[in-house]
């Protein structure tokens, strides 16, 4: 028998199962595989031990009532206010600032010959999709004060 067949029954013995006689006598003249085994059944005792001690009562009742506890609440989650107003808003005018100067540059003249008119299109719905994503985290971001501006008084 090899000690890679050895290792591989080994492994496949119950806890407190002997092994075969084969193995037995490899064992017996195997000195790297008699360690082997001995740290194999090590480990299994040590989780026979983890194991009734993982059974106490009173700690499974901790862990339970600490699982159905509502979770902590962090003060910087609380705290946390949306980006100002201000913020915003000179976001938004760079952003059309910049749509509206980009057809009277010379990039997008550059733009324009290299690929001709179909690029106001592309141009366009470039832009569009820009501007409609600032929107969205704009609104997305200062939701409650966006609620506050509709809700009936």
């Amino acid at each position: 028998m090899t000690c890679r067949e050895a290792l591989r029954e080994l492994l496949a013995l119950d806890a407190d199962q002997e092994p075969r006689q084969d193995l037995a006598a490899h064992l017996a003249r195997c000195e790297r595989c008699r360690q082997e085994e001995a740290k194999l059944r090590f480990a299994l005792a040590s989780l026979r031990v983890a194991e009734r001690e993982s059974t106490d009562e009173e700690l499974t009742g901790r862990i339970m009532a600490a699982t159905q506890a509502e979770p902590p609440r962090h003060e910087a989650a609380e705290a946390h206010e949306p980006m100002p107003l201000r913020n915003w808003l000179l976001a938004g005018v760079l952003i059309v600032g910049g749509i509206l100067g980009l057809h009277y540059s010379k990039s997008f003249e550059w733009l324009r010959l290299a690929f001709g008119e179909a690029i106001d299109l592309a141009i366009g719905l470039i832009l569009g999709v820009f501007l409609t994503t600032y929107l969205c985290l704009l609104v997305g971001s200062n939701l409650r004060r966006v609620q506050r501006l509709f809700r009936p008084h």
